[in-house]
């Protein structure tokens, strides 16, 4: 019997060249994977304007027309929505046995089209690299407060996104919601219209692939049945004999790497570096992403960083560049406030033999015990990541810890061939 078609369409918000950030990475690191065990591999991304048909290491990228501007009524309307007639076009064209969305819930790639890719292809797999899948903040804290256990409801996640100051959500049936307030006031029915989106999912017959442990529990959390783990891996690099001593004469080298967002806690670094460079000898190195939602934030940090002597701060650095500057630094700094799910960085990290502090955000504390490779300071919490500094760089502290990190992360090539496997179950 001859082997079935291996073709298999990737659908994300963007994509290489013009953006190389976590989820990027790894669905460019998959596709090759797939590519050399014989896979046609194309990918779909939304763009904000004419954009044509490209192609990026061998792999075809098609482009689908979305707007700048949110649109609420579209939102939670029944219509045909944005980028609806492009995306199905692409589906059409490509004829792909398989789509697999590394981006949805989100406004240019909503929940109904991996519902369309569902009817027009069949076999679809989703997997959430951002924690805004399941909770609306991101960053899975009840309140902003406790851990949450991710589950999804309507009421309890109103209360929680708009930070309790309004009683909509702790009295008012869900009718009165969507169809009273929310007529004034489109952005009451986000709750509502999450825990409908993922109960949609979740009956679909669609795949999910978690890509961390904790994740693989708030999807069974919320009665996802098709999941499967899945967990991050990068490319296993070999390191160069390093002519610096780590914590040399006293001075410390922080680097941040990754989106200049909020969310990624760059401020905090930022901050805390200044204050720290009080008491000792601090360089830092901001290899950043900009956000075009975020240029006035990122502005300011830039400025922050440029004025002090011997900081740097470099936009769109090169996995090579990255690499170097993780072999040539003292301490990987990760400050996420929300939206992460497993941060690749912090293997990437791991194979350079460069220990991490990061925030007590729960996708990035589970990644740093599991490993044993930092420290983890308390969110929230005031001069909390001032007082980690301070602890792990003290020259005993710091090389009991990196005497005990792994030699490696996990690697990619055995995620390619587990997800592969998955894959070939729906081919069969």
């Amino acid at each position: 019997m001859d082997n079935p078609k291996r073709s298999i369409l990737f659908v994300l918000s963007s994509f290489f060249p013009h953006h190389r950030a976590g989820t990027e990475k790894y669905v460019l690191t998959l596709a090759k994977g797939l590519m050399r065990k014989g896979w046609e591999v194309e990918v779909a991304i939304p763009v904000l304007s004419d954009v044509e048909d490209y192609v990026f290491d061998e792999i075809p990228v098609h482009t689908y027309r979305v707007s700048t501007q949110l649109n609420l009524k579209e939102e939670f309307g029944s219509g045909i929505m944005e980028g609806e007639a492009g995306f199905t076009q692409i589906l059409d064209q490509v004829r792909p046995n398989i789509v697999h969305f590394h981006t949805l819930l989100s406004r240019t790639i909503p929940m109904r089209f991996a519902l369309i890719a569902k009817n027009m292809v069949g076999n679809v797999f989703v997997t959430p690299h951002l924690g805004g899948f399941f909770c609306l903040r991101g960053d899975y804290l009840q309140d902003g407060k406790e851990a949450c256990n991710g589950e999804v409801h309507w009421r309890k996640c109103g209360s929680c996104f708009f930070k309790g100051k309004s009683n909509l959500y702790k009295f008012l049936p869900k009718p009165l919601v969507w169809f009273g307030v929310g007529n004034q006031f489109l952005g009451a029915r986000l709750p509502i219209k999450r825990e409908r989106d993922l109960k949609a999912l979740s009956e679909s017959g669609i795949h999910f692939i978690a890509i961390s442990k904790w994740i693989y529990e708030v999807f069974n959390k919320n009665n996802f049945t098709k999941v499967h783990k899945v967990l991050q891996g990068v490319p296993n690099v070999v390191q160069p004999n390093l002519v610096r001593a780590p914590l040399q004469n006293g001075l410390v080298k922080l680097l941040f790497v990754g989106r200049i967002t909020p969310s990624k806690g760059l401020d905090l670094i930022i901050q805390s570096a200044l204050k720290l460079s009080k008491l000792q000898s601090v360089h830092l190195t901001v290899l950043g992403i900009p956000d075009p939602d975020y240029l006035d934030f990122g502005l300011n940090q830039r400025k922050a960083v440029e004025q002090i002597k011997g900081w740097i701060w470099k936009e769109m650095a090169s996995f090579d560049e990255v690499q170097s500057a993780m072999w040539n630094h003292d301490l990987l700094v990760l400050p996420s406030r929300s939206n992460e799910m497993a941060p690749l960085v912090i293997l990437e990290a791991i194979n350079a033999g460069l220990p991490v502090i990061g925030s007590s955000l729960r996708a990035v504390k589970e990644m740093i015990e599991h490993y044993q490779c930092g420290w983890v300071f308390e969110m929230g919490r005031e001069n909390a990541l001032l007082e980690v500094l301070k602890t792990a760089t003290e020259q005993e502290e710091y090389s009991k810890v990196k005497e005990g990190m792994p030699l490696e992360g996990r690697s990619d090539q055995d995620v390619v061939q587990e997800q592969e496997a998955i894959y070939l179950t729906q081919l069969v």
